[in-house]
């Protein structure tokens, strides 16, 4: 599961295991298969991505994901944006089974789902656009980040300017335990 990022939507970090430590208890997929968590917190954090630069086009991975193979009249890209909009991880909370902390999205939720399909043209159209406008989100989230860390780094900037570097000789220093404070006379 820890190899999917929920943010960026892709497998960040495989590993590559003999077949015979995968081969049970693991779920299987293959090249262009999208992979949507079924466990929470994971599937409402957007954990889904497209199976891609698979080795011989195949894989294993844990059995929290529900897999999603295309067929010939649907895009995976267009499966990927379609299950990690808000509103259908959102729907999906609404069909969990199990206890609370262990909740999953049953397989009978996954094949039941309606999904629009416009034909292959608009698929890409639409998938070109969402990949457009998320690499957008992308590039103004770092920018973001970058300003934060500018911020945060602003305060420890400020006490260096005023209290390191520069002593004029007239400054007198007492260790913090032999400041006096004020009394309520004053």
């Amino acid at each position: 599961m820890e190899a999917v990022s929920e943010e960026l939507g892709a497998i960040v970090a495989s590993q590559v295991r003999p077949y015979q430590q995968v081969m049970r208890g693991y779920t299987y997929f293959e090249e262009d298969d999208v992979i949507f968590a079924k466990i929470t917190p994971c599937m409402e954090n957007g954990k889904a991505a497209i199976a891609c630069s698979l080795i011989d086009g195949i894989a294993f991975g844990s059995t929290e994901f529900h897999v999603l193979r295309p067929g010939p009249d649907v895009l995976p890209e267009f499966i990927w944006h379609f299950v990690r909009q808000p509103s259908f991880r959102l729907e999906a909370t609404r069909y969990f089974v199990g206890a609370v902390g262990q909740q999953r999205v049953p397989t009978t939720f996954i094949e039941t789902a309606l999904m629009p399909l416009p034909p292959l043209t608009e698929q890409r159209t639409i998938a070109a656009r969402l990949e457009a406008e998320m690499a957008e989100v992308q590039r103004m989230r770092q920018a973001a980040e970058r300003q934060l860390e500018a911020i945060n780094a602003l305060p420890g900037a400020l006490l260096r300017e005023v209290f390191g570097g520069f002593e004029p000789p007239s400054r007198r220093f007492r260790t913090c335990g032999r400041v006096s404070l004020p009394s309520d006379e004053e």
